[in-house]
């Protein structure tokens, strides 16, 4: 029963707390309460802070295992405030039938379970599920297991039924996991530690690395990626002048990742061993690895080396020009100019999460901003193919406001335009767009109507939520902690009725026989979305960018 617990407490000690490592909590006031900032704390942090808990328990020296539990419940997406209060119950509950007991809270919807293992000092448990609406329409449904608080403090009272041991325990929080709208357990990132003040040693220094960046450039031209930019290491308070570049041909198809490219080499007596950068141009994230070693002082002595790994969310102010040979040159540097840049790092390697500050989230556009496709560009072609045999090919630009990506159909053969629904297939010497994982198209040109049906993912990699399910297996030997990567697959079907075409004869090509388009005044066709659904799925995505959290 509870005898081991009452003693521990009588004797003065404390309920350990569970480890929290390096996690820095998000006070809700951090930020403006919004549709906006609900939805966003739904998908990548939703709970509860557990606010002033008291437990008391009745006869416990004598056997007794009743008692009262209550606490406040703060929703960090919605800000409401739960009372949640149970009185007389089990606190020691036995058999499968407790697992079905849930204590309501004066918030609709808002339910709890709370119970002492009496074979385990101190083991307290405080699970609580719930559901709220951020908007009209998008439920969220949560459950979650709190982090168990230090017991601030005890003492006896003798009240009318019995002798009454009364805890006040200190604030905690339950993170949850999402049942509604998709099954997902959200993983913060973790942020690496930033010391207020640099040590004084540089293997002190190197256990949290910092750099500084100065005169960041880019430039892309004929297939070339040209980078640079003025590293310091805090560590060891040298600089270095990196230049590096890839030939982004020999890249294409066959890395998922921006590669790490080697900068030149480090003047010989440097402490600084290699230096290599990274640049993500669909997410503008640098990367910075770092080798190098301490000496503080010691000669001729052998040390360890460091190697550090930063990540830094640099937003690209480019320009596009002609160079005198007729090559198109693009150039990028910061936006705005901000000189000095400082940022953290890992060492000795990066978190399978580390932090990232950037604001696009798959997740959460797709299932907010998904209501209707943007038609930027719309061109069929009627050409003489092989056997000398007409055919339709179109042309089509789709933007998806949900994922913010645009699909590029390009020369698509059309097999009907009657109303049918096709499968959509790459024209001549193209591909169909990475990010789609099914693709059809309708088209009707008698009623000048069109549709397409995108299927997409949004995977574990999404900084809004990085893991979907974690699995623990046990034997006597051994723990295995299983992560199971998934995915969420999006389904959307969109129609619209398309103003007339303008169709036009061209006199200088022998293959194309006519080409239709919308029109110079017809612009962007918004495509409203009929209906869309979700379903998680397990496995990587496997497809586009690895981001650099992986």
């Amino acid at each position: 029963m509870l005898h081991s617990l009452i003693l521990f407490l009588l004797l003065g000690l404390r309920v350990a707390a569970s480890p929290v490592v390096a996690r820095q909590y998000e006070y809700p006031e951090d930020e403006p309460l919004t549709v906006d900032s609900c939805i966003r704390q739904s998908f990548s942090n939703p709970g509860w802070y557990i606010l002033g808990p008291e437990l008391v328990v009745v006869d416990g020296l004598t056997g007794g295992s009743k008692g009262d539990i209550g606490f406040l419940a703060l929703n960090r997406a919605t800000r409401e405030t739960a009372r949640c209060v149970a009185e007389n119950i089990e606190l020691d509950p036995k058999g499968a039938a407790s697992l079905d007991v849930w204590h309501s809270c004066n918030v609709t919807g808002i339910e709890f379970q709370f119970e002492i293992n009496g074979a385990i000092i101190g083991d307290l448990e405080l699970h609580v599920r719930g559901s709220w609406v951020c908007q009209k329409g998008l439920v969220f449904s949560s459950n979650g297991t709190w982090e168990v608080p230090t017991i601030q403090g005890c003492w006896d009272d003798e009240g009318s039924r019995g002798l009454e041991r009364q805890c006040v325990m200190g604030n905690s929080q339950v993170s949850g996991s999402l049942s509604s709208p998709v099954k997902i357990a959200p993983q913060l990132p973790l942020l690496p530690y930033t010391p207020a003040q640099p040590p004084f040693r540089c293997v002190d220094r190197s256990v949290d690395p910092e750099w500084t960046i100065e005169h960041f450039s880019s430039r892309h031209s004929a297939g070339r990626h040209e980078l640079a930019l003025n590293l310091t290491s805090i560590s060891t308070q040298e600089t270095v002048a990196c230049t590096a570049s890839a030939d982004e041909s020999k890249e294409a198809g066959v890395r998922r990742a921006a590669p790490w490219l080697k900068c030149t080499p480090s003047k010989a007596g440097t402490l600084v061993d290699l230096t290599e950068i990274s640049l993500d141009g669909e997410y503008d994230v640098l990367g910075v690895r770092q080798t190098w070693r301490c000496l503080d002082g010691f000669k001729g002595v052998d040390f360890d080396s460091y190697t550090g790994t930063g990540y830094l969310h640099v937003p690209l102010k480019c320009s596009q020009s002609t160079s005198a040979d007729g090559l198109s040159i693009s150039s990028c540097s910061l936006a705005p100019p901000s000189g000095t840049i400082r940022f953290s790092g890992y060492w000795p390697e990066p978190p399978p999460m580390p932090h990232t500050r950037y604001g696009k989230s798959c997740t959460i556009g797709s299932f907010v901003n998904t209501t209707s496709f943007k038609l930027r560009k719309y061109n069929i072609e009627t050409i003489v193919a092989a056997g000398n045999q007409t055919q339709l090919v179109g042309t089509f630009a789709i933007e998806n406001p949900g994922t913010g990506d645009t699909y590029l159909l390009s020369r698509m053969p059309i097999t009907a335009d009657n109303g049918v629904w096709g499968g959509c297939r790459a024209g001549s010497g193209t591909t169909l767009p990475w990010q789609l994982a099914g693709c059809q198209y309708l088209l009707e040109r008698r009623s000048n109507r069109i549709g397409f049906r995108f299927q997409w993912y949004c995977d574990d990699r999404d900084p809004s939520h990085a893991y979907v399910g974690a699995g623990v297996s046990c034997s006597v030997a051994s723990i295995v902690l299983t992560i199971v990567a998934a995915r969420i697959l999006f389904d959307a079907t969109a129609t619209q009725t398309l103003p007339r075409e303008e169709c036009t004869t061209p006199v200088d090509s022998s293959i194309v026989k006519q080409q239709c388009t919308l029109g110079a005044g017809a612009g962007d066709v918004s495509l409203v979305v009929d209906n869309i659904s979700w379903q998680a799925t397990s496995g990587p995505m496997d497809r586009g960018p690895a981001l650099p959290w992986i």
